[in-house]
């Protein structure tokens, strides 16, 4: 974030804004909630149990203050911290998390609410399980899009799959050296993962773990590639998986990615539950790079009737 200084954009007047925006104790709860990703007014109701007017209120004033931006999916609005806002905004959100004793309590609801949408991501997954690549080939994504990232993680020695759903990924590096770990939410991807790799025979190092990729427990610094194949679109907060890629990776290790482009076809939402309408080259660009990670290279791979994609991967610094 920059300093009101340093923030040319900022006129008396929205400085003015800002400061008033500022002076509220549940619009600096909101902000605080936002710390952990974007949210739509419907789940602020349910964490903060206040009515929607009242949020719907705090959040205009926020987002004309330049402190939230928003955007729009599925008839919903999301709305999340701006990036551009002035460092004022953080170091009141730091003064405001030691002294507010209401904030224990929405982070507890906040925690129930997110737990309770990765326990019906993972069932939704469950049930899809049996039948996923059929659903997978409804995508219509470009097999170059997967040769690229086999190509990318040659000569790798531990390489992890976020979001491996049935490992079909994994299992097309057979007869490659390293070792290789799968982690998806649903225990049922992961049981068909196993099923698939010992149909397969093959004696390539493979293990597979259910996981979710906010709390498992990998081991930091051992991975030379992480992977995250149609992984972002289902992430609430997307800048987690970043961060999350950089503590593992090695000095040197490479963060995969292959999802879809921007796009406004909602049935993507309504039949595979994605919250993101695909991704910029700028905003993944910019996550990347806010973690840690040197920008490499972006691949752009039309589709075949669906959506168009994108393999894109940066490097940790040595």
């Amino acid at each position: 974030m920059k300093t009101l200084h340093e923030n040319p954009k900022y006129s008396f007047h929205q400085t003015l804004a800002l400061f008033k925006a500022l002076a509220d104790e549940t619009r600096l709860r909101l902000i605080q909630i936002f710390e952990f990703g974007p949210f739509s007014v419907g789940d602020l109701v349910n964490i903060l149990e206040m009515g929607q007017s009242r949020i719907s209120r705090h959040l205009k004033i926020l987002h004309d203050a330049q402190v939230l931006t928003c955007y729009r999916q599925d008839g919903f609005t999301f709305y999340h911290l701006n990036p551009a806002a002035p460092q004022l905004v953080q170091k009141v959100i730091q003064s405001f998390m030691m002294e507010s004793e209401k904030l224990d309590l929405d982070q507890l609801s906040l925690c129930q609410h997110i737990e309770e949408r990765k326990q019906n991501k993972a069932q939704i997954f469950n049930q899809m399980a049996d039948r996923w690549e059929d659903i997978r080939s409804q995508y219509r994504v470009s097999q170059k899009a997967n040769k690229r990232i086999i190509k990318l993680v040659e000569d790798h020695d531990f390489v992890i799959d976020l979001g491996c759903g049935t490992g079909s990924l994994l299992m097309s590096l057979a007869n490659r050296k390293g070792r290789y770990l799968g982690v998806d939410i649903s225990p049922r991807m992961i049981q068909r993962a196993q099923s698939n790799l010992k149909n397969l025979q093959s004696s390539l190092d493979i293990q597979f773990k259910v996981g979710d990729i906010e709390k498992i427990h990998l081991p930091t610094k051992s991975a030379s590639a992480v992977i995250a194949s149609m992984v972002l679109h289902h992430l609430p907060d997307p800048e987690v998986l970043f961060t999350r890629a950089y503590q593992w990776l090695k000095k040197g290790g490479r963060i995969i990615l292959h999802d879809f482009q921007e796009h406004g076809n909602q049935t993507y939402q309504k039949l595979f539950d994605h919250l993101w309408l695909g991704f910029s080259r700028d905003q993944l660009q910019h996550w990347m790079e806010k973690s840690g990670f040197h920008w490499k290279k972006y691949y752009s791979f039309p589709s075949q009737g669906g959506e168009d994609t994108f393999v894109a991967y940066g490097i940790k610094p040595k």
